[in-house]
């Protein structure tokens, strides 16, 4: 029984990783073929995290000579190339060893970015050895989900009982809970051969939220919905004493110029914006089509599909435009679950529906039935304005889109789609790019 659960967390180590080598994101369409690239992977992992450029090449070296001195056992200056390769590995390998840092670092990052924008990494790092660290490195190898675009962070020499704060730039490409490897720090010193080192505490999580474009120049509008935000059919009360809003409060960085209160901003001497009692605010609902061809989706890696990822940024751009606008959220339809966002605050409910999107992950193996729900779902009769985002086509939702188009604001970013009246159509480049434009 003991040898099972061995082998069983040894597999789930390989096709998954752990803390050490963070997260493996493969695709598990890929099945068996999955389980030798994660190998691989954790191979390249490994060799990179302690052996350095030069020492792989010089093990090339070594490689070359061992095979001519099997062939040739009395050339004695292949045999001594092998013992002077050998000798040298062994003593940069020892003299590395004792020399290796022992320090004490944390790494700190934020909880929450979003996809393809730099944040900064901060790590805290203190010399508790009785002896200077020389030729510092942190997490100087390469992440499967992560950019540093400025290199790796590091320190030329660390004094003894030195403490020191060092940067660096790190880009996620995807969204997604992403899981990075344990902090490593590492010096090759004195020979540059062998990258000794100690892994390190601080956060090894990130929440990367979807990319989110600008969707004020876009015409939102259908039916009786305008496409228009709270303030912009308040923007002309000045009068504090307006049913309409509560009351005032202190400007915040995002506030629409025109939520402004210019009396009130010229009496106090500083800027304070109205506050709209947000149970009278108009509420919209986004229903987000999940369903993909499962042979589209092995031509490429899942989360590096484009189509798939800008329906997502669509979704979640609907949810910063409700969010700037003062408009609540009723529903939001994905995974074929129908969350309900009712009774929350407008900013708790963009929070909660962007943390949601970015943890969405595509059906591979089969279609979603979440269709037939969709017929209640946007045309229930509540004071919401639906707005559904089509990745796929059948006879079922070209049947919605002719009997729905008016009620329900029909959006896609998928090129292969065909032209319908009543659906709107945006390039999936575009909305990634956040140049959003209809087509």
């Amino acid at each position: 029984m003991r040898i099972k659960e061995h082998i069983s967390k040894f597999q789930k180590y390989i096709l998954y990783g752990n803390e050490t080598t963070g997260d493996i994101p493969f695709p598990l369409y890929m099945k068996n073929r999955q389980f030798v690239y994660s190998f691989f992977y954790i191979l390249n992992f490994y060799t990179q995290r302690y052996l350095p450029l030069n020492v792989r090449l010089l093990l090339c070296f070594c490689f070359f000579f061992l095979v001519y001195s099997i062939q040739d056992p009395e050339n004695i200056l292949m045999v001594q190339g092998i013992y002077f390769f050998v000798t040298a590995f062994l003593v940069s390998a020892v003299v590395g060893f004792v020399f290796r840092p022992r320090i004490n670092f944390t790494r700190r990052l934020p909880a929450k970015c979003m996809a393809n924008t730099a944040i900064q990494v901060d790590y805290k790092v203190k010399n508790d050895s009785s002896r200077g660290v020389w030729d510092l490195r942190l997490d100087s190898f390469p992440f499967l989900n992560a950019e540093f675009v400025k290199g790796y962070a590091g320190s030329e020499y660390l004094s003894v009982n030195e403490r020191q704060i060092l940067h660096t730039v790190v880009v996620f490409p995807f969204r997604g809970l992403v899981r990075l490897p344990r902090t490593y720090a590492c010096s090759s010193f004195p020979f540059g051969m062998f990258a000794w080192g100690r892994l390190g505490g601080g956060d090894n999580t990130v929440l990367v939220l979807p990319q989110i474009s600008d969707l004020d120049e876009v015409d939102l509008s259908f039916g009786g919905f305008e496409g228009e935000g709270e303030e912009d059919r308040h923007s002309n009360s000045n009068d504090t004493g307006d049913q309409e809003f509560m009351k005032i409060r202190e400007y915040r960085e995002g506030d629409p110029v025109r939520l402004i209160h210019w009396a009130a901003t010229a009496r106090i001497g500083r800027p304070v914006v109205k506050d709209f009692n947000e149970s009278n605010h108009r509420k919209i609902s986004i229903y987000l089509d999940e369903v993909y061809n499962p042979s589209i989706l092995k031509e490429r890696h899942m989360k590096t599909y484009p189509i798939f990822e800008s329906s997502i940024s669509l979704a979640a751009s609907l949810v910063d435009w409700a969010r700037r606008n003062k408009v609540g959220i009723s529903y939001l339809f994905i995974n074929n679950v129908t969350y309900q966002l009712d009774g929350m605050t407008i900013e708790e409910e963009a929070e909660y529906a962007t943390e949601l999107l970015a943890k969405v992950r595509n059906n591979v193996d089969k279609s979603t039935k979440a269709f037939p729900e969709m017929e209640n779902f946007c045309t229930a009769e509540d004071e919401s304005a639906c707005f559904a985002i089509f990745n796929y086509m059948d006879d079922e939702r070209k049947e919605f889109v002719k009997k729905h188009h008016l009620s329900t604001k029909i959006m896609t970013v998928n090129p292969r789609l065909p032209q319908l009246e009543g659906m709107t159509y945006f390039d999936h480049k575009e909305v990634l790019e956040n140049k959003l434009r209809t087509i």
